[in-house]
């Protein structure tokens, strides 16, 4: 079955995970209910549990709500750890790329363009000409 974040072909388990940013009297929610991926539960897992660690908290009504998705964003994940990964999964396409990643094609594009005729893709750290569009030649990875 298709995962629902990436479209990789692979196994998939139906997830629901929360995100909770507390303010003084209100939330901020988010949740990612649909099938995943073993490498899309992780991002999602490790992204969510990031913002409820360090924001879940600031808030009346957060502050209590907050441990409990932390305890059910954890029992969700740890039920998806015996899950297989597909062979042929695009570990290094879109499923496992933060957005700390794309922000790092976006810092080498611009150095690239200010500093001439090459810049090093942030990935494989090879020379990539300016003016290649797309996808560096030796990983493949989105410019």
């Amino acid at each position: 079955m298709a995962c629902e974040r990436c479209g990789a072909e692979a196994p998939t388990r139906r997830v629901s995970f929360y995100r909770n940013i507390g303010l003084l009297l209100f939330r901020l929610t988010e949740s990612t209910e649909c099938r995943l991926c073993k490498p899309c539960v992780h991002q999602v897992y490790w992204q969510y549990m990031l913002i409820n660690v360090t924001l879940g908290w600031w808030g009346a009504i957060s502050i209590i709500l907050t441990p409990l998705i932390i305890i059910s964003n954890t029992i969700q994940y740890l039920m998806c750890l015996g899950m297989a990964t597909a062979p042929n999964h695009p570990v290094g396409d879109e499923s496992l790329k933060t957005a700390l990643e794309s922000d790092s094609h976006e810092v080498a594009r611009s150095k690239s363009h200010m500093s001439g005729e090459t810049a090093e893709c942030p990935f494989c750290r090879t020379q990539v000409s300016v003016t290649e569009q797309g996808s560096c030649p030796s990983c493949q990875a989105t410019l």
